[in-house]
């Protein structure tokens, strides 16, 4: 769909203010507060096994919340969540942002996803373009969104999925989605799915450099993930106020390809980027 609808369920449509592989994004209103409304399409994804556990409350400050996913009659499913202004997770957005500053930023988006793990719902998407900055410049607070939502693998968004979703992915959530299973993308959802990607998060926001960009084929994309742990690299600013050594083990553990010896929650991922900052390790 191109057109801007009026409407999307109960809410009337102001604007757009974005689109992605989920689909577009509108500012909404309804009862006289702004929400984004997302048109979902279900050739592209579908709701995981808990997403509902994530609607209605506000889990964490660094989660979004979910108002409702519904069904509008002619437009099909959509999601509800609060609006909040912030930007996108990009490089050019965290320039000025001093790397303990950003680790900091890191340990709260990890606590909004500890808080997620605890309703018993897993992100299972969790990558840069998931992730908005909110705030001031050089003092920015995480917004992380699209919690609970899968992607349908096929021939028509195979390469996009490979250009933008897969790479984030642990190796073997990638192996179950290049099956193009739904049962076997369900049964690996777990809280290690999403320890993997925040691993690997830390490692491209602290190193401002993409992982596992520009692979051309599934098969080669999980070859190179099953073979490579992650590690801190590229750090120019003063690394005063960090133990670097054990920041770089901490992603390392978190981006292990096989699950059974990767870290095995957020709060253990947590405790091990408060270990790397020198006013917690002192």
């Amino acid at each position: 769909m191109t057109d801007q609808p009026q409407t999307v369920g109960p809410y009337r449509i102001v604007r757009t203010i974005g689109s992605g592989l989920m689909g577009p994004v509108f500012l909404g209103t309804h009862q006289n507060t702004y929400w984004a409304v997302r048109l979902l399409d279900q050739k592209l994804l579908v709701a995981s096994p808990s997403v509902n556990r994530l609607v209605g409350d506000v889990l964490h400050d660094s989660l979004v919340r979910y108002r409702e996913i519904g069904a509008d009659p002619a437009l099909g499913s959509y999601v509800a969540t609060d609006y909040v202004e912030a930007r996108a997770l990009t490089r050019d957005a965290l320039q000025g942002m001093r790397s303990p500053a950003r680790v900091r930023f890191l340990r709260s988006l990890l606590q909004g996803l500890g808080a997620l793990h605890k309703r018993g719902a897993v992100h299972g998407a969790l990558k840069a373009n998931n992730v908005l900055l909110r705030g001031k410049p050089g003092a920015h607070e995480p917004l992380v969104i699209d919690a609970g939502f899968l992607y349908v693998v096929n021939e028509f968004n195979l390469p996009r999925l490979l250009r933008s979703a897969l790479p984030t992915m642990a190796p073997e959530l990638v192996e179950a989605y290049l099956s193009g299973s739904r049962q076997a993308v369900d049964k690996i959802l777990a809280p290690r799915i999403d320890v993997y990607a925040a691993g690997q998060l830390i490692a491209e926001v602290l190193s401002g450099q993409r992982a596992f960009a520009d692979l051309r084929s599934g098969d080669e994309l999980l070859a190179v993930k099953r073979g490579r742990r992650l590690g801190i690299t590229g750090i120019s600013d003063p690394m005063a106020q960090i133990d670097l050594a054990a920041l770089d083990a901490a992603v390392r553990a978190a981006t292990e390809p096989d699950p059974a010896r990767r870290t095995a929650s957020i709060a253990e991922l947590t405790t091990a980027l408060d270990a790397a900052l020198a006013t917690r390790a002192a």
